[in-house]
């Protein structure tokens, strides 16, 4: 989360026409039982989560 949040001020501050950045971030570790995809789920719907509350946002899968 605090690498993507970076990400997104660098974009903005450092671009000409700005550019903003939507992110979406979740996680896995050994204990899950999860496959690739499901990961890529997680992330995508924090994604579309940033993208519904507004510009230049990271948000991190809640579940």
């Amino acid at each position: 989360v605090l690498l993507a949040e970076r990400i997104a001020k660098l974009a903005e501050s450092h671009t000409d026409p700005k550019v903003t950045i939507s992110c979406g971030v979740a996680y896995w570790n050994r204990k899950m039982k999860d496959d690739p995809l499901k990961l890529f789920r997680r992330a995508d719907e924090a994604l579309y989560d940033a993208k519904r509350k507004g510009k230049n946002r990271v948000i991190a899968y809640s579940g």
